[in-house]
């Protein structure tokens, strides 16, 4: 698959470096944009935030910036990159989000091959471009515990729209390959676990009414889980099947702004005897713009996770999360924003000690004493051209 990317990659430089291409005819293919944040975050106990290692002393090591080039090879050909660089928590990473090349058919279909951008729920595609939603960080549940940002492989993407005065619009996505779904480092245990998903198949459909701003769609993907450990020990991919499914709806209209997504993901668990464990998580959330730059937001989100981990008993705060998000953004302009928010955090699935997280690796951790109430306040700028 790293072919794949590689070609899309050299496709694209080529493009640039042409020398049959005038420096006019070059902007005309070539456009280039980009999005960044920034983000201050604090506890008022000693949990820490496992997002942005936030705690009670606060940090503000949360910056990210990508950089989004798209280069017309022709009228059927397009080329896409997208080179990122986060520090988050005081580690630094630098990588190649998406490099993909896509063939356009016509309008209904359209094939892409490469390090794609995965198309899973609302936010997944654009899944750091934070001003095109109210709140700073997504929700967790969905578009960091069970989805990643990209996938290796191919895909086909379309709209269809019948032929009549109604209007509606239905998109469809339908890809396959693999993706890297998460890295978790456990200091103490001196232990790195990788999680990635390989054989993977999924689709996406949402559907748009003739009712300006409304759209709904369902999202799945199933494939083959596999975990890895390196060292202080090493451990063998040990692979299970895993899914996910969920659904989308998304409404808006003047200065409103209403979405609502469940997703549910099944897999067997790497850590514990339990099979097929199952976590659900869902969120609402409403977003008011009473002024050209001021706006309000809320957002409950619910992390149900009963069977986290075998050893700990029914109703151990790791299995379980409700947060209730308040925001106050100041739009200075559509294109940049400043954010504010804080969340009201019940369990402990997302939001620990520091020491906790370092020790997850620990069989039995039923004993472990914990803050389950917690306030997160977190204060940002955003930006995107």
């Amino acid at each position: 698959m790293k072919y794949l990317v590689t070609g899309c990659m050299a496709i694209l430089i080529n493009t640039l470096l042409s020398p049959d291409i005038g420096y006019t005819e070059l902007l005309d293919k070539v456009s280039v944009h980009g999005f960044g944040s920034w983000l201050y975050g604090q506890t008022n106990n000693e949990n820490q935030h496992w997002l942005g290692k936030w705690d009670s002393d606060g940090n503000a090591h949360y910056v990210d910036f990508s950089l989004n080039v798209r280069a017309e090879i022709s009228d059927n050909l397009t080329a896409y990159i997208q080179p990122a660089f986060e520090e988050i928590g005081g580690e630094k990473e630098v990588g190649v989000d998406y490099a993909f090349a896509e063939w356009y058919v016509n309008d209904l279909l359209t094939f892409r091959a490469g390090k794609i951008k995965a198309p899973i729920m609302l936010f997944n595609e654009i899944h750091d471009v934070g001003t095109v939603r109210p709140f700073f960080l997504l929700p967790i549940g969905i578009y960091s515990d069970s989805t990643a940002e990209n996938y290796q492989g191919a895909g086909i993407t379309g709209v269809y729209s019948p032929d009549f005065e109604s209007d509606w619009q239905l998109s469809y996505d339908i890809f396959g390959g693999f993706t890297d779904l998460y890295k978790k480092v456990y200091k103490r245990e001196q232990i790195t676990f990788r999680y990635t998903v390989d054989e993977m198949l999924g689709v996406r459909f949402f559907i748009q009414p003739p009712i300006d701003g409304l759209r709904f769609g369902v999202s799945a993907y199933m494939g083959k889980e596999e975990y890895s450990a390196t060292g202080k020990f090493d451990l063998e991919y040990i692979v299970g099947d895993t899914y996910i499914v969920g659904g989308s709806i998304e409404y808006l209209a003047d200065q409103w702004e209403f979405r609502g997504e469940y997703l549910q993901k099944k897999a067997n668990d790497f850590f514990s005897s339990t099979k097929n464990k199952k976590n659900d998580t869902f969120y609402l959330e409403a977003a008011y713009r009473f002024t050209e730059h001021w706006q309000i937001a809320s957002r409950y989100e619910v992390l149900d996770y009963p069977d986290y981990n075998s050893n700990l008993p029914d109703g151990h705060p790791f299995q379980e999360s409700k947060e209730f998000s308040l925001g106050l953004n100041y739009w200075i302009q559509p294109t940049l924003v400043v954010k504010c928010a804080a969340v009201f955090i019940q369990g402990n699935n997302n939001i620990r000690p520091a020491d906790v997280w370092d020790a997850e690796g620990v069989e039995d951790q039923s004993d472990i004493k914990l803050e389950e109430e917690t306030v997160l306040g977190l204060f940002g700028v955003q930006f995107s051209f």
